[in-house]
């Protein structure tokens, strides 16, 4: 994927290759021909456009503040009128408490994915763990497009600010990602490494791409049973380290204190597990939870993360059941986990220096952190309270007249 903005009048491009800029700009010594293209190449999707200059009332300059310790929050990119999964026609009866403060966002906008970093990085979130659906149709082919990836390849590449936050993905293998050792090697593990690791915005621990897994049993069927996945596991760590890395840190979702799933998972060589959500709002259960997980963890010498969550509730999903913790009580929530279940993990442990946030933008699910209707910034003025300096600082959300380039797709303001 290449992108090139030319300014005729300096005659310079920017250049990016897969979403990353080139270190340098590219002089072109005829106005008419800045793109040439050499050798045996195939070609299509090409979109021509002149630039655009951001407006006046773009999105205002992030602050960010730096925090305690490395906040994770996972997020679905599910919110692109047209393309999405489901859409916001199941979240719009709910907009009492489900509205974003960016309104009925298009998910891919760079100025959209502005917002968001501005509002992660001013409470101390240190990266995001995007969903990201491989589509199955693609099994045994180069990758083109992704399932559901517009947060990252058209909001987050494009964006303005994006230099100022990290990310990461998880590979979704419920219902997409479908893979063989072959599609693996070939197509995945590269094109993993090619538009997101080698990304300098990727999230690293000292240097070592993060990386999730989504399902333990549907990697193993992919790979016919434990001893594939193990080997799937090996070549992908044997792919990243020829690609200059010096390691990776693979994460795998368990929202239970299961032993055995976690012996499973040690010994196809993953690192750490941490849930995806504990389906409570209860602080109470999420602490109990927590415990469990780490109690379970140092039982089998398996590295866990401490997650915690704001709440759940899929009725837009058709179910019921389920709330939303009080700001009070998440604050609450977040200061135990800071000053007693983090300290209480093993020493080289990154469950001491990571904490995993469920979820940014999962409205339909029920676990959003994204200010909106339900809680306003509270969630994240907490977040900010614990694990930050803190001190006074400006919550700003959109204008209307703003909202109206947001609210393209889904015109129901």
């Amino acid at each position: 994927m290449a992108k090139v903005i030319a300014d005729p009048k300096s005659r310079t491009a920017e250049v990016y290759i897969n979403g990353k800029p080139l270190p340098e700009k590219i002089a072109f010594p005829k106005p008419e021909e800045f793109i040439r293209f050499a050798g045996n190449i195939w070609v299509d999707d090409a979109q021509v456009y002149p630039w655009r200059d951001y407006p006046a009332d773009y999105v205002p300059e992030p602050k960010p503040v730096a925090a305690s310790h490395i906040l994770g929050v996972q997020s679905c990119n599910l919110w692109r009128e047209g393309t999405s999964y489901a859409g916001w026609d199941y979240v719009y009866p709910y907009a009492e408490k489900r509205k974003p403060y960016l309104g009925w966002y298009d998910e891919g906008n760079p100025e959209v994915t502005d917002w968001e970093i501005k509002w992660q990085v001013e409470h101390g979130i240190g990266f995001e763990l995007h969903c990201w659906y491989r589509p199955n149709n693609a099994i045994n082919n180069p990758i083109k497009d992704g399932v559901l990836d517009q947060g990252i390849i058209k909001g987050l590449f494009n964006a303005r600010y994006s230099h100022l936050k990290k990310f990461a993905i998880m590979i979704t293998n419920d219902g997409a990602c479908e893979t063989n050792p072959k599609d693996w090697r070939e197509n995945m593990i590269p094109y993993m490494i090619e538009y997101f690791f080698k990304d300098p915005r990727y999230m690293k621990i000292d240097g070592k791409p993060v990386l999730s897994i989504y399902h333990l049993k549907n990697l193993q069927r992919m790979f016919g049973g434990t001893d594939g996945a193990r080997q799937a596991i090996q070549t992908l760590r044997d792919e990243v380290a020829k690609a200059g890395f010096p390691g990776l840190v693979l994460l795998m979702e368990l929202r239970r204190a299961d032993r055995n799933a976690m012996k499973a998972m040690k010994s196809i060589g993953v690192d750490y597990c941490y849930a995806y959500t504990w389906g409570t709002p209860d602080a109470n259960t999420q602490r109990k939870n927590n415990i469990a997980q780490r109690e379970a963890g140092v039982a089998e010498k398996f590295g866990v993360l401490p997650s915690i969550s704001m709440g759940w509730s899929r009725q837009p999903w058709g179910a019921s059941g389920g709330g939303f913790a009080t700001i009070a009580d998440y604050q609450t929530l977040l200061q135990w986990t800071r000053d007693e279940l983090m300290p209480s993990h093993p020493t080289d442990s990154l469950g001491r220096k990571i904490v995993m946030l469920p979820n940014w933008n999962e409205f339909g699910e029920g676990h959003f952190l994204m200010p909106s209707t339900l809680a306003g910034f509270g969630y994240l003025d907490a977040m900010r309270e614990v694990f930050t300096p803190g001190g006074a600082h400006e919550d700003v959300k959109p204008t209307d007249a703003q909202k109206r380039r947001l609210n393209v797709l889904y015109p129901r303001e």
